[in-house]
């Protein structure tokens, strides 16, 4: 296995877990949380195993499952990430506001 290929699936993970959880936090990370780090690392190594050994390596889907696994929990805030101090770095998020049952102040046919 060569340097390149490790820096592309290591880059690849980086990608798709900054774009999962592009709508709740600030991405990319500055600095990277250790959660983070550790979840890349594990992305990347089912990534490495299956270009390796395929779509069928079974130890290459377990790892690629246990991280989309927890990226989903990221992106669901069911699994928060945290700062060096232990606090919470999940901003805002997207929501509908004002929100679905709310009169709409603005219309398509408008016109200004």
């Amino acid at each position: 296995m060569n340097d390149s290929l490790i820096f592309q699936h290591r880059r690849s993970a980086q990608s798709e877990i900054n774009t999962a959880l592009g709508s709740v936090y600030t991405v990319p990370f500055k600095p990277v949380p250790e959660i983070i780090r550790t979840l890349t690392i594990k992305l990347a190594a089912g990534m490495l195993l299956q270009s390796a050994y395929g779509e069928r390596s079974s130890q290459a889907s377990l790892k690629l499952k246990e991280a989309r696994n927890q990226i989903k929990a990221m992106q669901d805030r069911d699994q928060t990430i945290s700062d060096e101090d232990g606090h919470s770095i999940a901003g805002g998020g997207i929501t509908s506001w004002p929100g679905e049952d709310q009169p709409r102040a603005f219309h398509m046919g408008d016109r200004f």
